[in-house]
């Protein structure tokens, strides 16, 4: 099921994305890897990307089409609800297209040659290519609708009645990641962080966070399972309750700063203030 027309969480995912903080820098993707996941999760940023001025064009851009981009639907059991349209990424890419060019922000090309041209300069290098601007779209407003469902999912009201996710596939993929095969339909308590973290490693391309997307184009969903199924499969007892599943990640989370950019560690602390700390040679996220 595609994250564009299920019913959304919309309050919560319009609210991740405009607290997120712009992060200009030219770290690349390999650099951006060392920063904690906690903290990546709540930046705005792009790799190689070291204009402030674009970062917040992006993120108004965004903002925009997830307000305009809303409806009224209802839900499966009657209850009314908010859902994101289908549409707004070409008109996304084409404003913020123009104002790379208009801010000579992309890259150089011979006269007359086509953005993206293999050889030339590849397209995910190019900030005015159409692939690049879609990426950091899909990126983030797949972000922060995931992280919207989540919140509204560990609340403690709704885990005390659905304590379990059932990780699934909500699409096809031409090449599904081998370890996204091995435990499709597997079924596991909310709070088995050390689960959902496993299945949006890096290293298989993934985010680092507990809760989708689950790297970009892996199609992975969850549903809620009920407390009654979980406590078939002996995963909850009866009157047993689940741990705070967004406290257990964040704690978990720290870095060696030694492996940071000091630049970056810098614009970080301005930017997050007392929700990041540093002590000794080791910078962790604090709530």
């Amino acid at each position: 099921m595609s994250y564009l027309n299920q019913p959304a969480k919309f309050t919560e995912a319009f609210k991740r994305l405009k607290a997120k903080k712009e992060i200009a820098s030219r770290l690349s993707s390999k650099q951006w890897q060392e920063v904690p996941a906690a903290i990546k999760d709540r930046a705005f940023f792009s790799s190689r990307v070291a204009s402030a001025r674009f970062l917040t064009k992006a993120k108004k851009l965004m903002q925009a089409f997830l307000l305009k981009q809303i409806e009224d639907v209802i839900s499966p059991d009657g209850v009314k609800e908010k859902a994101i349209k289908i549409g707004g990424r070409a008109d996304f890419v084409d404003r913020l297209k123009d104002f790379v060019l208009n801010e000579g922000l992309g890259e150089a090309l011979p006269p007359g040659t086509p953005r993206g041209q293999r050889g030339v300069i590849p397209e995910m290098k190019d900030l005015a290519s159409s692939r690049r601007l879609g990426l950091i779209f899909e990126t983030n407003i797949r972000s922060a609708y995931g992280y919207g469902n989540f919140q509204a999912s560990t609340d403690p009201d709704v885990t005390n009645v659905y304590p379990a996710w059932r990780f699934v596939r909500g699409g096809y993929v031409k090449e599904p990641r081998p370890l996204h095969k091995k435990y499709e339909n597997t079924v596991r308590r909310k709070d088995d962080t050390k689960f959902w973290l496993e299945m949006n490693k890096k290293e298989i391309g993934g985010l680092g966070v507990p809760h989708g997307p689950w790297g970009f184009n892996s199609q992975m969903t969850v549903q809620e399972v009920d407390r009654g199924e979980a406590m078939r499969l002996g995963l909850i007892k009866k009157d047993e309750k689940i741990k705070e599943p967004r406290a257990e990640f964040n704690k978990a989370l720290s870095v060696d700063l030694s492996r940071m950019d000091k630049g970056v560690v810098a614009r970080l602390k301005k930017a997050f203030g007392k929700s990041i700390r540093t002590k000794g040679k080791t910078l962790s996220w604090t709530k």
